[in-house]
């Protein structure tokens, strides 16, 4: 018999339109972001149960991502370290977050197709 080392979810990619930047342009007209997160915890109820009530509900976690960076802000960094605290008062066994912000189309000097900032968490 196998043995499950990990379980995680994941939600990647959420598109997100926010005013968070450090220039005024950006707090204006905003910047678009994509937003990942990936959630290890035990999720051996629902794995065995199929039921919707015994894990995250994904619409949740996407709900935290769009209003942590709705409230705008400067920074990429801080946005990941709200979203982690959001996430983990969320009443269930989560053991790590990852959290990864890109930031698409920073207002550099040239080309850059995004910035991105990522933090792991653990309890």
């Amino acid at each position: 018999m196998w043995k499950v080392k990990s379980q995680c979810l994941s939600i990647h990619n959420i598109e997100i339109e926010a005013p968070l930047g450090v220039f005024d342009f950006e707090k204006l007209s905003g910047n678009k972001f994509l937003v990942s997160v990936d959630l290890w915890g035990d999720y051996h109820i629902c794995m065995q149960s199929d039921s919707l009530n015994e894990t995250l509900d994904y619409q949740m976690i996407f709900n935290i991502a769009h209003e942590v960076l709705s409230q705008g802000g400067n920074l990429i960094e801080f946005a990941a370290q709200k979203i982690t605290d959001q996430i983990f008062l969320i009443d269930f066994p989560l053991t790590k977050v990852r959290v990864y912000i890109q930031k698409l189309n920073p207002p550099l000097d040239g080309k850059v197709s995004d910035t991105s900032f990522e933090i792991i968490s653990e309890r």
